[in-house]
């Protein structure tokens, strides 16, 4: 008895299509469409694993667009909160007088420590005879770094020639924006006409009390009726008016 012949499938570039006979004669597969599905296939059956990992779904957010997901269901209520402001419950400091208020209940807990010193775990330096302490571990740390050069990450400026260095990444980039004009964030003067610039705001404030009279803090000459723009100007007018030669 003859056998059956076999058709021959032709194998194709992938996502080109390829067209055969089923048994009622006609169909279509797409290579493209297969790789989709297998796709989507290995997807569920990650998340089936992950599931089955730790006995839960994932929740996710959605809003907006928002990919966040979380396997607790009040850590999601607190993502909702604290982003998009859903369903927000203010904790507001019980302390007199003061208005601060937070979405988390951790984050009044830090602002009390912090501002009222209540409920401080003070942290203290463990060197012999030293007695700095702060509220939190990474202030220590920074001590024992600034103060004693104790496990000190020095940051060094990148640019061909410079040999500065700091022990806060901060300082680099400032240090960047002020010498090179590295990323500099720069400040405008918003008095109609004046094209003045600055690199740091407090700059702003004194060229507008300077040139424009906006937000002038006068220093008062505590000898006589003089008074000044700033402690400088006093401080030379009572070397040269008040101080005997």
């Amino acid at each position: 008895m003859a056998m059956p012949v076999m058709p021959v499938m032709p194998v194709m570039p992938d996502g080109q299509e390829v067209v055969c006979l089923d048994d009622e004669g006609s169909g279509n597969i797409s290579v493209e469409e297969e790789g989709v599905e297998e796709e989507d296939a290995f997807e569920e059956e990650k998340e089936e694993v992950e599931k089955a990992s730790w006995g839960g779904t994932w929740r996710t957010c959605g809003v907006d667009g928002c990919l966040y997901r979380t396997k607790k269901k009040d850590h999601l209520k607190q993502h909702k909160a604290t982003i998009h402001c859903i369903d927000i419950v203010w904790h507001d400091c019980p302390e007199l007088g003061c208005e601060y208020r937070a979405k988390a209940k951790g984050s009044l807990k830090t602002h009390r420590a912090l501002v009222h010193d209540i409920g401080v775990t003070w942290h203290h330096c463990p060197k012999h005879n030293c007695s700095y302490k702060a509220k939190r571990e990474d202030g220590i740390k920074q001590h024992r770094a600034n103060a004693l050069g104790i496990g000190v990450t020095w940051h060094a400026c990148t640019e061909l020639g410079c040999e500065y260095k700091a022990k806060q990444e901060s300082k680099i980039k400032r240090h960047r924006a002020d010498m090179h004009d590295i990323d500099v964030l720069w400040w405008f003067c918003d008095n109609e006409g004046c094209e003045h610039r600055a690199k740091k705001n407090s700059h702003i404030s004194t060229h507008k009390a300077h040139v424009h009279n906006v937000g002038i803090q006068w220093k008062q000459c505590p000898d006589c009726d003089f008074k000044a723009k700033t402690n400088g100007y006093i401080n030379k007018h009572i070397k040269r008016m008040h101080t005997s030669a």
